[in-house]
């Protein structure tokens, strides 16, 4: 009989509070925390509470057979640790049956690994250092966001740690993907940089 891993994902972004033109200069502070914390408790109590209950069962039930995967991002960790501290009791109790294993992966469930390998090594190292911290574990196995792939993608993955592992999915197609994505943020930079520019002209 064949194994299967499972893997369960959470991720809640930081979101933005509404700054037209005119609030320029007035505060720096663009992140509406009171919906972060609206959301969070929401899905928290929708989703990510029944599962993880049921998370547990199951482990009981099996006598501890039935393993998993967990990649919480950095930011659900932070919104959980500001605003759930009960969420994050719960994570620690699945840590606590040491039948599941916290993966590793960029820290912002950013695209990081598509555009700077500087800044997708400092997402890894933060995340696994927050696992380290929360849950007492030192994880060898990092989930790329998405799961996108490429060799170079994994070839850094290897330089992280001698025992770094990387999740991907059998698809070849996703190299493309990667590829086609690089295209798109080297345009979307390009437009940002004409933004800037604009905007600077406009204040000369």
């Amino acid at each position: 009989m064949s194994n299967i891993s499972l893997t369960f994902v959470a991720h809640q972004p930081n979101r933005l509070i509404h700054y037209d033109f005119f609030k320029i200069g007035e505060h720096a502070f663009y992140e509406d925390d009171d919906l972060n914390a609206r959301v969070l408790s929401t899905v928290a109590e929708r989703c990510y509470f029944p599962a993880t209950r049921l998370m547990k069962q199951l482990i009981e039930l099996t006598g501890g057979k039935f393993r998993f995967g967990l990649a919480l991002s950095g930011v659900i960790l932070e919104q959980a640790l500001y605003h759930r501290p009960d969420l994050i009791a719960a994570f620690k109790d699945l840590a606590e049956t040491g039948c599941v294993d916290f993966l590793a992966m960029p820290y912002y469930n950013s695209l990081a690994s598509v555009y700077s390998p500087q800044e997708f090594a400092e997402q890894i190292e933060e995340h696994r250092e927050l696992l380290k911290k929360l849950f007492h574990q030192e994880t060898d196995v990092l989930m790329n966001t998405g799961m996108l792939y490429s060799n170079a993608i994994a070839a850094q993955a290897e330089t992280l740690t001698q025992q770094l592992a990387l999740l991907r999915t059998p698809d070849s197609e996703l190299i493309g993907e990667v590829e086609t994505l690089q295209k798109t943020l080297s345009s979307l930079q390009a437009q940002v940089d004409a933004a800037r520019q604009l905007l600077g002209q406009a204040e000369e």
